[in-house]
């Protein structure tokens, strides 16, 4: 029944022969109650088969989806779940006198055939709709790959197809004339693969410090492959089970007091705490934790680098730690197991003494090498290390030697400066480290900065000579290295000309003369005859007789040997002096800069 308002007074009533009118307040209300009735024939019809749901839309069952006056309804491709729709449609518009407009409306399919497609459509009285896209923008995907790619053609928008042919045909030809072939860049054979198409586009994250802490060599491949999970927040924790609706709340089963999450279970956990203290025990470290999980990857795979034996057992320990420590939370959840911490440490040493028993080899025979062996209950071969002493050349008297270094490794770099006497005692030294840089510049680097150190401890007694020092350094290495080196001098304070060195005149020596060679006469001696071998008589078979002593003559006078002729000796003219050189040379192996003596110039 409706009624009138006529100056503010209803008047009358009268019934209503063709419903709500559009905008009355009832009408939304009355719509969703007679399409609540198309809902439950939908659902009644699924029920009893007079149409079959898609297996994705069957657990949860889900038969349409309404919005407002548009109805999505979901069935399987075939002809007999069409012709039950198309029933229930049309008894409901029979009930309601609401009629679905099949002109208006579509069908859209899946991976269905071209035949059931036409088929159902032609049952239905509907066309075929467009697929739904999956891609929300499609120029954004294609740009990424065409720029990680490197194509250089222009966008659709600003050019024509023609224009894009003009730009592809100004490709130079390598070879005029030769049948074209497809190469693959990113592969050093040109041949392509899918691997390598996918290494070319794939997003690289930078690259992280504990890369050779996980992935060490010796070590085990199943505590390796945990280890990089935890690393990388990969393990499927319980915050992460609650994130997905899988859990209703997240706990630690090792503590029964946090969160769990990678920071809480490898770090944070009063369980997980007694294991890496103890493993920190036998590794021989005895620190407080940094405040991270993450800061303490750092820590580990800047202390635990290199190929030494104590550096491989540590990285081993590492990983079987993580490795036993999520073994433990595991059987906790799957198998109500439960493990001390002392049981987890005796498993995870006896990992790490079972992989080495085999692979153990010689090592330098150290207090703290025999120590570290013997926490982890390891026996070595042991040897001695002779020890390489370098000769260290002193400077002279008065004279201050300055040895500098630099050193660069994967991540930082650093300089350093020592000054020692002549006596070898240090006298002062500086050191700092700065971002990675080429080793050439941190030599460079260390050098500049022992001579401002110089500069500044010694400028009330060595001033002028310092200069002189720094200006024949800056001549040298600019001779010497390459111009991304000398570059670094340039941020010297410039230096004032040394003064001219004058040298003292060398008089010239004297000839010596040389006095004659006296005549020596020697005596005469005479020549010695030969003496005959006298004949002695018989000797009788009883008796030997006395020889008698025979005499002999008085020995001749000797001959007289020849006057020796005078040797001429050459005159001293023919043998130079050496001459002193008038420029003082530069050593660069060393480092020196001289005190020169109070009242005379130095040298």
């Amino acid at each position: 029944m409706f009624s009138i308002m006529i100056n503010g007074s209803q008047v009358g009533f009268f019934p209503g022969r063709r419903g709500l009118r559009q905008g009355d307040p009832m009408s939304p209300y009355l719509f969703l109650i007679v399409m609540q009735v198309l809902s439950n024939q939908l659902d009644v019809g699924a029920d009893e088969g007079r149409f079959s749901l898609h297996q994705w839309c069957s657990d949860p069952q889900i038969t349409h989806l309404a919005f407002a006056d548009d109805l999505f309804i979901f069935s399987w491709a075939n002809s007999q779940s069409a012709e039950g729709i198309k029933d229930l449609l049309s008894s409901f518009g029979r009930a309601s006198g609401l009629t679905a407009n099949f002109h208006k409306s579509a069908i859209f399919f899946g991976a269905t055939g071209r035949a059931t497609r036409l088929s159902i459509t032609n049952t239905m009285g509907m066309k075929e709709g467009q697929s739904l896209s999956v891609v929300c923008n499609k120029l954004k995907k294609v740009s990424q790959i065409r720029d990680a790619n490197g194509w250089d053609l222009p966008r659709p928008q600003s050019t024509s197809l023609i224009e894009i042919w003009d730009s592809v045909s100004t490709i130079k030809m390598l070879r005029p004339g030769d049948a074209d072939k497809i190469i693959w860049s990113p592969n050093p054979r040109g041949v392509y693969s899918l691997c390598s198409a996918w290494e070319s586009i794939r997003f690289r994250h930078r690259e992280v410090r504990w890369h050779s802490l996980v992935w060490a060599k010796p070590g085990v491949p199943r505590f390796s492959f945990v280890a990089w999970m935890a690393a990388c927040g990969g393990l499927l924790t319980q915050d992460k089970m609650v994130r997905h609706k899988m859990l209703d709340r997240s706990k630690c089963i090792l503590c029964q007091c946090h969160v769990e999450n990678e920071n809480h279970l490898f770090f944070r956990c009063s369980y997980s705490k007694q294991v890496w203290l103890e493993i920190l025990k036998f590794n021989g470290h005895s620190r407080r934790r940094h405040g991270t999980w993450n800061g303490e990857l750092d820590w580990m795979a800047a202390k635990w680098k290199g190929q030494s034996l104590k550096a491989q057992i540590k990285r081993l320990s590492f990983s079987a730690s993580v490795y036993y420590i999520w073994h433990e939370r595991n059987q906790r959840i799957f198998h109500n197991s439960f493990l001390p911490p002392s049981q987890v440490i005796w498993r995870i040493s006896t990992s790490v003494k079972e992989f080495f028993s085999g692979k153990l080899g010689v090592t330098v025979d150290t207090p703290q090498n025999r120590e570290f062996c013997s926490a982890w209950n390891l026996q070595p071969s042991f040897h001695v290390r002779v020890p390489t002493w370098i000769k260290w050349q002193p400077p002279d008297e008065g004279v201050v030697c300055l040895n500098s270094n630099g050193s660069v490794d994967q991540f930082r770099a650093g300089w350093g400066c020592l000054f020692r006497d002549s006596s070898g005692v240090p006298l002062f030294a500086q050191a700092g480290g700065c971002a990675i840089q080429p080793i050439l510049l941190m030599e460079l680097e260390a050098i500049k900065r022992g001579l401002l150190l110089a500069r500044e401890k010694a400028v009330a007694h060595t001033h002028g000579s310092m200069h002189c020092f720094i200006l024949s350094l800056v001549i040298v290495l600019c001779i010497d290295v390459s111009l991304a080196a000398r570059h670094l001098l340039d941020t010297l304070e410039p230096v004032a000309p040394p003064p001219a060195l004058t040298l003292p005149t060398i008089p010239t020596l004297p000839k010596p003369i040389l006095p004659p060679m006296p005549t020596t006469s020697l005596p005469s001696l005479p020549s010695v005859p030969t003496l005959p071998m006298p004949t002695l008589p018989p000797l009788p078979s009883t008796q030997l007789p006395t020889l008698p002593k025979p005499a002999l003559p008085p020995l001749p006078t000797m001959p007289t040997i020849p006057t020796l002729p005078k040797v001429a000796l050459p005159p001293l003219s023919a043998f130079p002096l050496p001459t002193i050189p008038t420029s003082i040379p530069f050593i660069p192996t060393s480092i020196p800069f001289f005190s020169p003596p109070p009242s005379t110039p130095s040298p």
